[in-house]
């Protein structure tokens, strides 16, 4: 084979193997960023029980489990029986990801900030500190990695983003 024959076959394979988009589809399923302010995230409350739906790390304090519901907050549960674990309630706390808990103060993640919140009474906990601009985001810039697909292009002008949802799109601009 000569010189010019194996760079032939080189550039044709490099450039067989190259994927290109001929045009991009008018309708798509694909994901749709959710959007929270950064009054919205700050916020933090209370509710009775919820369903899990992306559960992250679990923590376990006296008779009490905590489960993160990822950038959502924490299910709180009872495991007074380990066989019948019950939940109780839900601890809503945006962009939350991390838990540690010490002396009845439960620390976490809001976004950029440290919170600690007292649960002694863990049915009606209190905010004890906020500390602001701890952390960095965890880039929420990508939908869930489902393969390669189409989603809507975040805009940092409409807040940030707490999770995604699949939805049927005109136009998507943006590809994975």
């Amino acid at each position: 084979m000569t010189k010019h024959h194996f760079l032939f076959l080189i550039f044709s394979v490099i450039t067989s193997s190259c994927y290109q988009d001929s045009e991009v589809p008018v309708e798509s399923m694909g994901y749709r960023p959710i959007y929270s302010g950064k009054d919205s995230i700050d916020f933090l409350s209370v509710s009775g029980p919820k369903s899990s739906t992306n559960t992250g790390k679990i923590y376990a304090y006296r008779k009490l489990l905590f489960q993160n519901e990822v950038n959502k907050g924490f299910h709180v549960i009872s495991i007074e029986d380990p066989k019948n674990p019950v939940k109780k309630a839900f601890y809503s706390i945006p962009l939350s990801t991390e838990i540690s808990i010490k002396d009845d103060y439960l620390y976490t993640n809001n976004g950029k900030d440290l919170v600690i919140i007292s649960i002694a009474n863990y049915m009606n906990p209190t905010m004890v500190k906020r500390i602001t601009n701890k952390f960095s985001l965890v880039d929420q810039n990508f939908p869930p990695n489902t393969g390669s697909g189409y989603f809507e292009c975040p805009d940092p002008s409409k807040g940030y983003i707490i999770g995604w949802e699949e939805v049927r799109l005109n136009n998507p601009k943006c590809r994975r």
